[in-house]
């Protein structure tokens, strides 16, 4: 998972420094989301031999919307034959998949809300 940082949401230190500084953290910030660099994203590989795989990520919520790119061929078919979905909770969600010994279904996905 890429790691971009964020801004600290406490700006405890109120001189002119600290706030200087806290204001550069936050149009930093700002001007990474503006080119795409939202630090949603992540990979995740199907296990193989089990029809599900647990992904645990704290930016996903029950209502999330997430989508999964497929970055192999395995993972591509997988996609294809319909039979990937899932179920989120806070925390977490359970990618229902096809049980087979394909060890090679890798993901990229994105977190949206």
């Amino acid at each position: 998972m890429a790691s971009y940082p964020g801004c600290k949401t406490d700006s405890s230190d109120t001189s002119n420094n600290g706030l200087h500084q806290w204001l550069r953290e936050t149009s930093n910030t700002a001007n990474r989301n503006n080119q795409g660099k939202m630090n949603v994203t992540g990979s995740v590989t199907l296990n193989k031999s089990a029809s599900s795989t647990t992904l645990t990520d704290a930016r996903i919520t029950a209502t999330s919307f997430v989508h999964f790119a497929p970055t192999t061929q395995d993972a591509s078919t997988e996609q294809a034959t319909g039979n990937m979905y899932w179920n989120a909770t806070n925390g977490s969600l359970v990618i229902n998949h096809t049980n087979n010994t394909v060890a090679d279904r890798t993901f990229t996905y994105a977190i949206l809300g």
